[in-house]
């Protein structure tokens, strides 16, 4: 299965990390021994906020939007062979970017509440019975039932 970023050119180590949407290929095998079949995985990032060495990537699903997965490339992994910038995303990068904004945003801390004070009853002791602990071993006879004067057709 062949698509139109198979023949993308690597990145020059020498260029800036640029925004926009870039895809990862990763080669592997699924299978043992003579089952074994390569296959290509083919993952699509796009560039949240970018540092001087390194990146905030988040993953975007088949429809090239984000997905809540993040996670930060140094720009010597992003200018390795497995890394193609996409030029032609920018409209999509464009239009991803308030989202990417949103999920890059750190989440907003709430006050602490005080915690409430602790039980002073004891789980163990709060349900069980009181008395000395059963024996597990001892075997309790069922209660007898009276026996009824008369056959079953009497009842």
């Amino acid at each position: 299965m062949t698509s139109e970023y198979d023949d993308q050119p690597a990145p020059d180590p020498g260029d800036k990390l640029k925004e926009g949407i870039y895809l990862e290929k990763k080669k592997s095998s699924i299978g043992t021994g003579g089952t074994a079949k390569a296959v290509e995985y083919r993952n699509f990032w796009a560039t949240g906020s970018l540092e001087a060495d390194s990146a905030v990537m988040v993953l975007l699903d088949d429809n090239f939007n984000p997905t809540s997965l993040r996670e930060t490339f140094s720009l010597k992994t992003l200018a390795g062979p497995d890394w193609f910038f996409i030029s032609e995303g920018e409209k999509k990068y464009q239009r991803l970017r308030s989202r990417l904004d949103q999920i890059l945003k750190p989440p907003e801390t709430k006050a602490e509440t005080p915690a409430a004070a602790p039980s002073k009853v004891k789980w163990w002791e709060g349900s069980a019975p009181s008395g000395p602990p059963a024996n597990p071993f001892e075997l309790k006879k069922p209660p007898k039932i009276p026996k009824k004067k008369g056959g079953w057709w009497e009842t």
